[in-house]
């Protein structure tokens, strides 16, 4: 069994590719294999969110802490900082040591670096983004130029009440201008927004309000809509 017992910390223990430590009901960590050192650092009379997190208190959603409570194993994927300062991005299995009195005097911790996958992940979302900036490019595009129809056929209804010095074709033509120059500012603003990835803000519409037809809109301006 001491055999067994030297293997496990001398093979399993110092020499597994994955960062291991141990750390007490106080969060300080009491024992950990080189890959933890090579990756986070001294560690030695440290807490575990100073080392791994680079923070002076405890996490206010620490997994840890939850299994010294309920002793049950838990998986958690975490964001840290590596020993040079980088962001560090791994997947942490908590696994409580319960004593046959029930007591949990330890959890080990073993980390995985998953910050290449979190960069490829990232690197994805920002090519699907682009992507999708070009689809809405070509058919922002396509909306415009109908509502440039509008426009001309505002320019159109406006010209011929000033030449016939009929003033309701005037101002029915100056409505349909105004209108379609606020709908080509409109489609500007929401794809500079959307090109700058901003969260969208939510809120309650009716329907109907969008749907409806407005009688002086030309077709053109309603079919971009």
């Amino acid at each position: 069994m001491e055999d067994l017992k030297n293997w496990i910390h001398n093979r399993l223990f110092d020499q597994v590719p994955i960062s291991i430590s141990v750390i007490n009901r106080e969060f300080k960590i009491v024992d950990a294999n080189p890959e933890f050192e090579k990756n986070y650092g001294e560690w030695e009379n440290r807490f575990c969110f100073e080392v791994l997190k680079n923070r002076t208190a405890r996490c206010s959603d620490c997994a840890a802490a939850l299994s010294f409570d309920d002793g049950e194993t838990r998986v958690s994927e975490e964001e840290g900082y590596s020993r040079s300062g980088e962001p560090f991005y791994y997947l942490c299995h908590m696994f409580p040591l319960i004593r046959k009195n029930g007591e949990i005097p330890y959890i080990i911790e073993m980390s995985t670096n998953i910050t290449a996958t979190k960069k490829l992940e990232k690197e994805k979302l920002e090519a699907e983004r682009l992507a999708a900036v070009g689809q809405t490019v070509a058919g922002l595009a396509h909306g415009i130029k109908n509502v440039l129809m509008g426009l001309e056929g505002g320019v159109y209804v406006f010209r011929s009440g000033l030449e016939k010095e009929d003033q309701v074709r005037m101002i029915k033509g100056w409505q349909m201008l105004e209108e379609n120059i606020a709908r080509i500012s409109t489609f500007v603003k929401e794809f500079l927004n959307f090109a700058k990835g901003r969260v969208p803000k939510v809120k309650p519409v009716l329907p109907n309000q969008i749907a409806r037809i407005r009688p002086n809109w030309p077709v053109s301006a309603w079919r971009a809509t």
